[in-house]
């Protein structure tokens, strides 16, 4: 079960941990699938898994004060969530057609177009370090395919035969 709340209302978050034997890890887990496994798509600092920790389990059947504040503050902020978008078609966009981020130290990330609050990061390829065609917004998961991804390649690319130092 996935269940997303503001930042700021963690500290219910750790609550509802602590009264279950569970606790926090950084990041996602990672999700078996046909072809094999993958990461969750969204990941960084504010993004976190909830773990049982003992043998204990949380029944999410009962009624619960914890519980019943984490939903109530899913509803009231679910529309500035992450993922809201995960299962929505890719649109096609130019990279230079996106808003910049003012003080951000990055020439490619930009302000995702679809909920004006999130952030496109443009990824690279985890073997090759090429810059990825595809990208999501980190905070409402909509996928983007770069039309001009060849000119941001020919910029922000490393050498041919290029490897990352051990």
């Amino acid at each position: 079960m996935v269940i997303q709340i503001p930042i700021e209302e963690r500290p219910i978050a750790e609550a509802v941990a602590a009264k279950y034997d569970m606790r926090f890890a950084d990041g996602v887990p990672t999700m078996l699938t046909g072809e094999g496994t993958k990461q969750y798509p969204l990941s960084g600092d504010n993004v976190w898994t909830i773990e049982q920790s003992g043998g204990g389990y949380m029944d999410v059947t009962k009624e619960d004060e914890l519980c019943d504040k984490i939903l109530a503050q899913y509803e009231l902020h679910k529309e500035k969530l992450t993922a809201i978008h995960f299962n929505q078609p890719v649109i096609e966009i130019d990279h230079s057609d996106l808003r910049t981020i003012p003080g951000c130290d990055s020439l490619f990330r930009r302000f995702c177009p679809v909920c004006t609050h999130g952030m496109l990061c443009l990824q690279r390829d985890d073997t090759t370090y090429r810059l990825k065609e595809i990208d999501r917004c980190i905070l409402c998961a909509q996928p983007f395919r770069y039309l001009d991804i060849d000119r941001l390649r020919a910029f922000g690319d490393p050498p041919p035969g290029w490897k990352m130092p051990p």
